[in-house]
């Protein structure tokens, strides 16, 4: 998390976090290490390019579930 936070737009930290929280279990873990990934095949992606899009509709859909926990105080 130290690594992630000292360069955020660097994308092997973050993986890393992924990995690490995947390899933790539980639902939750799982869905932070989905919502990195998305984050990162976004912002590799060419911007608006047909892979973008894609990777953009994948992100939107997590963000989306992020934003409603956020409303609802979980």
């Amino acid at each position: 998390y130290k690594a992630v936070c000292a360069d955020p737009d660097e994308d092997t930290p973050r993986l890393a976090l992924a990995d690490l929280l995947q390899e933790q279990g539980g639902k939750e873990n799982a869905f932070r290490a989905d919502y990195i990934r998305a984050a990162v095949r976004l912002a590799r992606e060419e911007a608006h390019s047909p892979a973008w899009h894609k990777a953009h509709d994948a992100w939107f859909k997590l963000h989306r579930r992020v934003t409603e926990r956020q409303q609802k105080g979980t």
